[in-house]
Formats: C-alpha cells, sequence, structure tokens
C-alpha cells in the first residue's frame, strides 16, 4: 500500500522506528514461513505411514465430500495439497465480482468471482491451513477464480407470488388432477 500511495515507513514512522517495524515484518514472515513448512512436512509424514486400508478409506470419504460440495454456495476449490499431492479443498474471501453474463440456454445469471484464499483443508493427510498469510507462505496464495450462477428470481429478489396466485396456476396448468386425493 505504501508503495502505491508513493511513500515509505520512514514518512510516517521516522527513520528509527521504520527500520525496527521493517525488520519485525521480516521476523514474523520468516516465522510463519517457517511454521508452515514444519506444518506441511508432519502431514506429509502422517500421510506416509497411514495403512493402505486407511487411505482407501480417506479416499472414499473425500470423494462424497467433493462430490456434495459444488450444492453449495462457496468459493471452494479442488486443489493438489502441498503435503501429500492428493486433491484438498481450498476456500477463502471474496475481493470481486466480473460482469454479469445471461446464460439464456439455462435462464442463469452468471459472473466470475475472485477469491483471496484464505484457508485449506486436506481430509488424507490433515493437513489445515488458516490465513492470507499462511497460504502464501505455502505457495496457495495467488487469488483464484470460480464462476457463480444464480437464479433470476434470487438475483433480482422477486416473489413470484405477487405476480400469479399459485392455486390458479396449478389448475390451469395441472387441471383436474391436482389435488384429488
Amino acid at each position: 500500500m505504501l508503495v502505491h500511495l508513493g511513500v515509505s515507513f520512514a514518512d510516517y514512522l521516522g527513520n528509527e522506528h521504520a527500520a525496527t517495524a521493517i525488520e519485525m515484518l521480516r521476523d514474523r514472515r520468516e516465522t510463519v514461513k517457517r511454521e508452515i513448512l514444519e506444518r506441511i512436512r508432519r502431514a506429509k509424514a502422517f500421510f506416509d505411514h497411514l495403512s493402505k486400508e486407511e487411505l482407501t478409506r480417506r479416499n472414499d470419504q473425500s470423494k462424497i465430500v467433493f462430490r456434495e460440495r459444488p450444492h453449495e454456495r462457496s468459493v471452494h476449490r479442488e486443489i493438489k495439497c502441498p503435503a501429500c499431492g492428493s486433491p484438498a479443498v481450498m476456500t477463502g474471501e471474496i475481493v470481486g465480482r466480473g460482469p454479469v453474463r445471461i446464460d439464456e440456454r439455462n435462464t442463469a445469471i452468471e459472473r466470475e468471482v475472485r477469491v483471496l484464499p484464505t484457508k485449506l483443508r486436506c481430509p488424507h493427510c490433515e493437513l489445515k491451513l488458516d490465513g492470507f498469510q499462511e497460504m502464501r507462505q505455502a505457495g496457495l496464495g495467488s487469488v483464484y477464480t470460480v464462476d457463480e450462477s444464480e437464479d433470476p428470481i434470487e438475483f433480482f429478489g422477486i416473489d413470484p407470488s405477487d405476480y400469479i396466485d399459485p392455486d390458479e396456476f396449478i389448475r390451469q396448468h395441472f387441471g383436474p388432477e391436482y389435488d384429488n386425493e
């Protein structure tokens, strides 16, 4: 941000305090990097010692989880785990949306969503990363995109009952078969 504004820490903190602040940031970044690399190493070691039966069980469970996720309204992405190489789930915070596109085939409103990665979960080696700094130190800090699709009725907040009577619609379109118990 300071570079973008064309100023430095020294402009805000003075020369003496700026050097200290920069050193503290550098130390913190190196500490986080060591912690993340160690966490990845431990997760890989854990994964390498799992039995074939346990690996099969975890793989089967993860397929169920990954199959169910697309039905959620979330900004997740399936990626390769940095520890074990198996499929893992990365999620994040929305930082922007592209322009709206109309998909006439599916009668949906679509747009590209830009996401800042903030969390990773691997069901195979149990690696967990939380926060952008941890993701960045693991080499996963790039903004990614997902496509968002929404029904026009939901997008515009339309209540169909404001425009039609549901009971009358059913009677007209489904005739005497409706409610003939």
